[in-house]
């Protein structure tokens, strides 16, 4: 089995994210003192997007397993559940936008900008060699 977490560096990065979400709630926390309505909106989203980038730490988005991948990108977002064998093609139109068509149409976009540049390889490497080992 493999498992591709949400890289930690720059702009996408969990690290960032973190931070952003202090920033919003002392943001947040500042605009209440001060007696602004929206300090406790900012205080919210803070909060519920520093539980967003703990849940994208702990697990991971893409796990590729020996007969299926399964990918889940958000806490709220559904689970993917594809076999190899349903899996037609996999597309890679640039290294943020990589798709999985299945045999009854369905296009899954991959959470690629998500990744490391060599997670991301190594995902899709592995997907081709998957898809083309189960035809």
């Amino acid at each position: 089995m493999k498992t591709f977490f949400a890289r930690e560096d720059t702009l996408m990065g969990t690290k960032f994210q973190t931070w952003a979400a202090g920033l919003l709630v002392v943001l947040g926390v500042l605009a209440m003192a001060t007696g602004a309505a929206v300090g406790g909106i900012q205080v919210g989203a803070g909060i519920l997007m520093f539980f967003a980038v703990r849940w994208a730490q702990q697990n991971p988005l893409v796990r590729l397993l020996d007969d299926h991948m399964d990918m889940k990108a958000a806490p709220a977002a559904g689970r993917h559940l594809v076999l190899y064998r349903d899996m037609a093609e996999l597309t890679v139109e640039s290294k943020a936008k990589a798709f999985v068509t299945t045999k009854r149409g369905e296009r899954l976009r991959l959470p690629t900008p998500r990744f490391t540049d060599a997670d991301r390889e190594s995902l899709l490497s592995t997907l081709k060699e998957r898809i083309q080992a189960s035809r």
